[in-house]
């Protein structure tokens, strides 16, 4: 299965779902080693480390990286993967735009309902998944109304009925994750009207 990653701007409030992809190697094997331990022998330990990490006593930790790391792997040896072509322009572009911002990498080695994106985690309305191949959390408010362009709640139900987590709303579960979203969407619309 593998762990998946994501780059984020904390910033911007801006992440890419890289799948697979770490982009910057050691910085993403440093961060599956916080978790697992330290079965990654090639790497040095955590606290001798170049990487600085945010919250790594969370469920959610990250190892901090910049733009000029990240360009600096993208020059270097690139997996040649159909995803990761695809993904590689995307996540320079975000490297560019992102210069000197606060930037991490984050895995699905922990909580998922501890990255600041997940339905009712206070902002997670704020953060937008930016499009690319794989589009994991295209539900998210951002994304509803500056990529989809729904105008309305009823508009979402409607053209969201087939994707997660709609499809699945009579889950109880579910149901209240859909109803973070709701209230974020709603928030985020007023304040854009405003």
């Amino acid at each position: 299965m593998g762990v998946d990653f994501c780059l984020a701007c904390c910033d911007c409030r801006e992440f890419i779902d890289l799948h697979k992809w770490n982009v910057v190697e050691d910085a993403g094997q440093l961060l599956v080693q916080a978790y697992v331990g330290t079965g990654y022998t090639q790497l040095l330990p955590i606290a001798k480390s170049t990487y600085q990490f945010a919250d790594l006593e969370s469920l959610c930790k990250k190892v901090l990286i910049t733009a000029e790391q990240i360009e600096k792997a993208l020059d270097g040896v690139v997996p040649d993967q159909p995803y990761i072509r695809d993904l590689a322009p995307l996540v320079r572009d975000f490297a560019t735009r992102h210069r000197g911002h606060s930037l991490f990498l984050s895995c699905d080695l922990g909580d998922p309902g501890e990255d600041p994106w997940c339905p009712g985690r206070p902002g997670f309305s704020d953060w937008l998944e930016l499009p690319g191949p794989f589009k994991f959390h295209h539900y998210l408010p951002r994304n509803l109304i500056e990529i989809a362009g729904f105008q309305s709640w009823s508009d979402v139900l409607i053209g969201m009925a087939n994707e997660w987590p709609f499809e699945n709303a009579e889950f109880q579960q579910v149901a209240e994750e859909i109803e973070d979203i709701r209230v974020g969407y709603e928030d985020r619309r007023a304040r854009r009207n405003a």
